[in-house]
């Protein structure tokens, strides 16, 4: 078999040099650089695709859950077997449980876009002086904005100012304890809706890739490597981009979106790179032992 040391190769789009063994006398296919940044992209976008689909399903179950809190805890007050403040106490806890281990389920770009909007659950203070402030003054959600009121009700909380659950009447206080049981059982209009448009989102990418994916191994001459290099691409990027995804919390940190997906993003570029050229040294190493005589 016939090698060169060195070969120049080159296509309308760009110009790859080669160094080291290269076979002569055989026609060889040279993937030019677009369209290696073509199929790493569309790995990438493939892991970013499944990651909202399944946030979009894990949101789902969320919701489902949590729905499920105020009928337990109003059966159970009803029935006389726990007080309304044990029911508090129980469907504030069960809520955060909730979330944790959802949050625990979600991809790591939109678990740092959560946070950065509520980095934990509301504590028992809050919540009772959240619901006393609205039942008191119910103008007050009107008068301020959302950040204001928020660190209005986080101030008394930490006892900073004076508590508004304090002052209401024992009538009053009843409606604030099943207020809180109530909005255990309510889910953030915003991201629930942002979950259902990254679902959608995510079946769109799903179905352009897959185009893109197909269109690339109908157009190559050697049908059955481009599916062995488009199905290495993939996996290498999913599971780049799955590494990246796990470093997210102790190089970012919590609340750091664009960290998460430019830390997701490089993995998965990593990861097509590197098991692209892996398939590469491989499908060249199967060349050589099918070239081999045994005499």
């Amino acid at each position: 078999m016939s090698t060169a040391s060195a070969a120049q190769a080159s296509r309308d789009d760009s110009a790859i040099s080669f160094a080291g063994p290269f076979e002569v006398n055989k026609e060889h296919e040279v993937p030019g650089i677009l369209d290696t940044a073509l199929s790493t992209f569309v790995a990438t976008a493939q892991k970013i695709a499944f990651d909202f689909i399944q946030d979009a399903q894990v949101r789902a179950e969320y919701m489902r859950q949590i729905d499920e809190i105020p009928k337990i805890v109003r059966s159970e007050v009803a029935a006389g077997r726990v007080g309304v403040v044990e029911g508090v106490v129980f469907a504030q806890t069960m809520r955060n449980q909730i979330m944790m281990e959802t949050r625990a389920a979600t991809s790591a770009g939109t678990r740092a876009r959560i946070e950065k909007y509520k980095s934990e659950g509301r504590s028992k203070s809050f919540l009772l002086e959240k619901y006393s402030v609205m039942i008191a003054d119910p103008g007050a959600k009107g008068r301020m904005t959302k950040e204001a009121l928020t660190e209005y009700l986080e101030a008394i909380a930490a006892g900073k100012r004076p508590s508004v659950f304090e002052k209401l009447t024992p009538d009053e206080r009843s409606r604030v304890y099943y207020a809180i049981i109530d909005a255990a059982g309510r889910d953030s209009v915003e991201y629930s809706t942002r979950a259902v448009r990254m679902a959608a989102a995510g079946k769109v990418f799903t179905a352009l890739t897959t185009i893109l994916v197909l269109t690339e191994i109908l157009n190559a001459k050697d049908k059955a490597q481009e599916v062995n290099r488009q199905s290495a691409i993939l996996s290498g990027s999913l599971m780049g981009g799955a590494l990246g995804g796990a470093l997210v919390s102790p190089i970012c940190g919590p609340g750091a979106p664009i960290c998460a997906f430019v830390l997701i993003l490089a993995g998965g570029i990593a990861g097509g790179t590197v098991a692209e050229k892996a398939n590469e040294l491989y499908q060249e190493e199967l060349r050589h032992f099918r070239g081999w005589r045994i005499r």
